[in-house]
C-alpha cells in the first residue's frame, strides 16, 4: 500500500463458530448480516432436557456399537466417550433437579397427561394418543405419529388452557 492510497473499506466477511456436538465448525457470515438476538431468553430447563435427550441417544448408539469393535484402541476411545456422556447426563439431571427445587422447572411425567391432551414438542403441538412410562405418542399432523420422551415435551394444552410452566 502506498502512502497516497486509502485502505479498502468494502465489507469484510466474518467467521462464526457453530457447535456440532463435541466438534466445532466454522461458517462464513457477511459483516452486513446482523446476528439476531432472540427476543426472549431460552427456557433453561427445556435447553437442558433437549441436550440430555441427544446425549442419551448418543450413549445408546455407542453401547450398541461397542460389542462389534475388535480394535482395543477404538474400544478404549468409545468407552471413554461413554463415561463422559454418562457424566454429562448425571450433571444435567442434577441441574434439572436444582431448577425444580427452585421452582423454575419440574419434569413432565405420565401423570400430567391424559389421551386427548395436546403436548408441545419444541414449537409444534400434537395430540396425545398414548401415554407410556418413558414418553408419549403424539399425532403431529393427520398422517404422522411420533414417540416422544417426556424430557422433550415443552408444554401441555388441556381444555384450551396452556400449561408451559413445567417445560
Amino acid at each position: 500500500m502506498t502512502p497516497s492510497s486509502s485502505p479498502v473499506t468494502a465489507p469484510m466477511d466474518m467467521v462464526r463458530i457453530v457447535r456440532q456436538g463435541r466438534h466445532a465448525a466454522f461458517e462464513q457470515v457477511s459483516s452486513a448480516t446482523e446476528f439476531a438476538r432472540p427476543s426472549a431468553p431460552p427456557d433453561r430447563a427445556a435447553v437442558i432436557r433437549e441436550r440430555l435427550a441427544g446425549e442419551r441417544d448418543q450413549l445408546r448408539r455407542l453401547r450398541r456399537a461397542l460389542p462389534d469393535l475388535a480394535d482395543r484402541s477404538q474400544r478404549f476411545e468409545i468407552e471413554e466417550e461413554m463415561r463422559v456422556l454418562a457424566g454429562n447426563i448425571r450433571a444435567g439431571r442434577q441441574a434439572l433437579e436444582r431448577l425444580g427445587a427452585l421452582g423454575s422447572a419440574s419434569a413432565w411425567g405420565p401423570s400430567d397427561f391424559v389421551p386427548g391432551d395436546d403436548a408441545r414438542l419444541g414449537t409444534t403441538w400434537g395430540e396425545v394418543l398414548h401415554i407410556g412410562p418413558a414418553g408419549l405418542t403424539l399425532r403431529l399432523d393427520q398422517s404422522s405419529e411420533q414417540s416422544v420422551e417426556y424430557a422433550r415435551i415443552t408444554g401441555r394444552r388441556r381444555d384450551g388452557r396452556e400449561d408451559v410452566h413445567k417445560a
